[in-house]
């Protein structure tokens, strides 16, 4: 009801919080994937480890890191699509 009041400025403190969450899961899905016996990626990656593949280890890696970046290239807009006080920033203005 009150959303499109109360989300502009709590989505400001919001967004940078989840970016990090976002890496936080994306590095602890290895974790999680070996101890629950899960198949996955994170699963793949240790099964990838103990038999020393080199390839797939590449392949994980770049694969989260351009997942990392897209997640942060997200937040960034949307971060400046909300604060009005960045996109006076920006452009060189000032927000008074």
């Amino acid at each position: 009801m009150y959303t499109r009041y109360i989300f502009p400025h709590v989505g400001l403190i919001l967004l940078p919080m989840m970016g990090v969450t976002m890496g936080a899961m994306l590095g602890g899905s290895a974790v999680i994937e070996t101890v629950f016996a899960i198949k996955g990626i994170g699963y793949m990656m240790v099964q990838g480890i103990m038999a020393r593949d080199f390839v797939l280890m590449q392949g994980y890696i770049i694969w989260i890191t351009l997942v990392f970046i897209i997640i942060n290239i997200i937040i960034d807009v949307l971060s400046y699509w909300l604060n009005p006080k960045r996109r006076a920033a920006i452009q060189g203005g000032s927000y008074e």
